[in-house]
C-alpha cells in the first residue's frame, strides 16, 4: 500500500467531473476498523470540495482534518450527489454536521473512530436511502436508542452503534428495518470488557430481519432469556451475546440457524444443558459458552465437523467421555477451564493434531502427562494448572516451540523445564508449585529473550540466580520465592 504524506492539495478541486474519490490511510470492512498504517495527510481546508458537484463517493478515512463543525459542514453541503461518504477517524470532534442531512441521495454515512461528543442528532431518521449508518467508537456520542431507531431506513443494511454512550433498552420496533444484515451495539473493548448500556430485554421482533447476518449485542446489561425467535433468522451468520446478564436456558432453536458461522454466549447467567441443536450446526467454526452454569456432553457435538475453535470454561460437564470417541471436528483452539473434569487426560485430545491451545486448567486430572501429547506439533498454548498431575514431563516435549507453558500448582517432578535452545516466542513459563529439582540455567536472559512472566516458585532447585536474567527487557513478573535450597545471588 502506498504511503502518501503532506496535505491534501486544493487543485483537486478543479476537477470538476471527479465522482469517484479515496485518498483514505485506513481500509474497514463493514464497519470494522483495521489499522494499516499511521495518518500521513492531513487537511485544515475543504473548500476545494465545493467544485466537485459530481462527487458521489468520498473516503477520507484516517485523514486528520483539522477543522470545526461547521467548517466541515459548509465544504460537504454542496455535494448533492454524494453516496457514499467515509470520515473514519478523522480526529473530528463536537457535533455531526448538520450539512449532512441536506445530501438527500446519501446511502453510506461512515464516522466511526472520531471524538464526537453531542447527541446522535434526530435528522437521521429522516435520510431513506442509507443503506449503511456507522458511528461506533465515537464514546462520548449520546441518546437513546429507542428514539434513534424511530428512523425511517428501509434499506439499511448495516447499522452500528458499538462503543457509544446510547443508552436505553432495545424497542421491538427493530424487527421493522427488514432489510438488516449487520447490527452491532455492543459496549467490548478489545480486551477490556467495559460497562454496558443497554439495558432491557432483547425483542422478539428480532427474529423478523431474516435478512440479518450479523447481530452484535456484547458488553452491555441485557437481561431475561434469549428470545426462541432468534432461531427464525436463517441468514445469521455470527451472533455475539457476551457479557450480559441473560438467564434460562440456551434455546433450541438457535439450532435452526444452519448458517451460523460464530457462536458467542459467553458471560451470562445461562443454566440448564446445552441444547443437542446446538451440536447439529453443520459450519459453526467459533464456539463460546464460557463462564455461565452451563451442563454439557462432549459427544454432544456429533455433527460440529467445521468446528476450529470450543470454548466451555466454567460450566459443568456432566458426562465422562467415551475412550473410543473420536470426534467429527478438527480443533486448532480447546477450552476446558473448571468444567469439573476427573480423572486421566481425556483420550479423543490425542486425535486433535491441528490443536494450537489448550487449557484444561482447574480441574481434578491426575497421573502423568501422556506421551502422546508430543504428538501435537502444532501446539503453542498449554494450560494444566491447578490439576494433580504427577510424574515427570514427556522428554521429548518441545519447549522451545510454546508462547505459554502453564504447568503450576500441581505435583510434577523431575528437572526444571527449560527449553533447551532459544525460545524466541515464549512470553510465559510458571512452573511453581510443582517438586522440579536443578538449577536455573546460567544463561536463561538468553534462552527465552522474549518473556514477560517468569516463576519457579515453591520447587526444589538449588544453585544461584543467574545474572542473565537482567537480559529479559520485557519481563513483567519474576517469582523464585519459596525455592528449596536457591542459595544467594552469585555472578554467573
Amino acid at each position: 500500500m502506498n504511503k502518501f504524506q503532506g496535505r491534501i492539495p486544493w487543485q483537486l478541486g478543479n476537477i470538476s467531473r471527479l465522482q469517484f474519490l479515496s485518498v483514505s490511510t485506513v481500509q474497514k470492512f463493514s464497519s470494522l476498523a483495521y489499522m494499516q498504517s499511521s495518518t500521513e495527510l492531513d487537511s485544515s481546508d475543504l473548500r476545494w470540495i465545493e467544485k466537485l458537484q459530481e462527487l458521489k463517493y468520498l473516503s477520507l478515512g484516517g485523514v486528520v482534518l483539522n477543522m470545526t463543525s461547521l467548517e466541515l459542514g459548509a465544504a460537504l453541503s454542496h455535494l448533492h450527489r454524494l453516496h457514499f461518504l467515509d470520515l473514519f477517524l478523522c480526529d473530528l470532534s463536537g457535533h455531526i454536521p448538520n450539512a449532512i442531512q441536506n445530501l438527500t441521495s446519501l446511502s453510506h454515512l461512515i464516522l466511526d473512530w472520531n471524538e464526537f461528543n453531542s447527541r446522535v442528532p434526530s435528522w437521521l431518521g429522516n435520510m431513506p436511502h442509507l443503506q449503511e449508518l456507522s458511528l461506533s467508537y465515537n464514546t462520548e456520542l449520546s441518546g437513546d436508542i429507542d428514539h434513534i431507531l424511530c428512523g425511517k431506513w428501509p434499506h439499511l443494511t448495516i447499522f452500528d452503534l458499538s462503543q457509544t454512550n446510547v443508552t436505553g433498552g432495545i424497542p421491538p420496533r427493530i424487527g421493522n428495518i427488514s432489510s438488516l444484515i449487520h447490527l452491532d451495539i455492543g459496549k467490548i473493548e478489545i480486551g477490556i470488557i467495559v460497562k454496558g448500556k443497554m439495558e432491557g430485554i432483547i425483542p422478539s421482533s428480532l427474529g423478523n430481519i431474516s435478512t440479518l447476518q450479523w447481530l452484535s449485542l456484547h458488553g452491555n446489561s441485557l437481561s431475561g432469556e434469549i428470545p426462541p425467535s432468534i432461531g427464525q433468522l436463517s441468514s445469521l451468520i455470527y451472533l455475539d451475546l457476551t457479557s450480559n446478564k441473560l438467564s434460562g436456558q440456551i434455546p433450541s432453536s438457535l439450532g435452526n440457524i444452519l448458517s451460523l458461522d460464530t457462536l458467542f454466549l459467553a458471560d451470562n447467567q445461562l443454566n440448564g444443558t446445552i441444547p443437542t441443536s446446538i451440536g447439529l450446526l453443520p459450519h459453526v467454526k467459533s464456539m463460546d459458552l464460557s463462564f455461565n452454569n452451563l451442563q454439557f456432553s462432549l459427544d454432544a457435538f456429533i455433527s460440529t465437523s467445521s468446528l476450529l475453535s470450543l470454548d466451555l470454561s466454567y460450566n459443568k460437564l456432566i458426562a465422562e467421555v467415551d475412550p473410543k470417541w473420536i470426534p467429527p471436528f478438527s480443533l486448532s483452539s480447546l477450552s476446558l477451564a473448571s468444567c469439573s473434569i476427573e480423572g486421566i487426560f481425556p483420550l479423543f485430545l490425542s486425535t486433535q493434531y491441528e490443536l494450537d491451545d489448550l487449557d484444561l486448567s482447574k480441574n481434578n486430572l491426575f497421573g502423568n502427562i501422556p506421551l502422546w501429547l508430543v504428538d501435537l506439533t502444532n501446539l503453542n498454548e498449554l494450560n494444566l494448572s491447578y490439576n494433580n498431575l504427577q510424574g515427570q514431563l514427556p522428554s521429548t516435549l518441545n519447549i522451545s516451540s510454546f508462547f505459554t507453558l502453564d504447568l503450576h500448582k500441581n505435583q510434577l517432578n523431575g528437572f526444571l523445564p527449560i527449553p533447551s535452545i532459544a525460545s524466541p516466542y515464549l512470553e510465559l513459563l510458571d512452573v511453581s508449585q510443582n517438586g522440579f529439582v536443578g538449577v536455573i540455567p546460567a544463561h536463561i536472559g538468553k534462552l527465552v529473550p522474549s518473556i514477560g512472566f517468569l516463576s519457579f516458585s515453591a520447587n526444589d532447585l538449588s544453585g544461584g540466580i543467574p545474572s542473565s536474567i537482567g537480559l529479559l527487557q520485557t519481563l513483567e513478573v519474576l517469582d523464585l520465592s519459596k525455592i528449596g535450597y536457591l542459595v544467594k545471588y552469585h555472578q554467573a
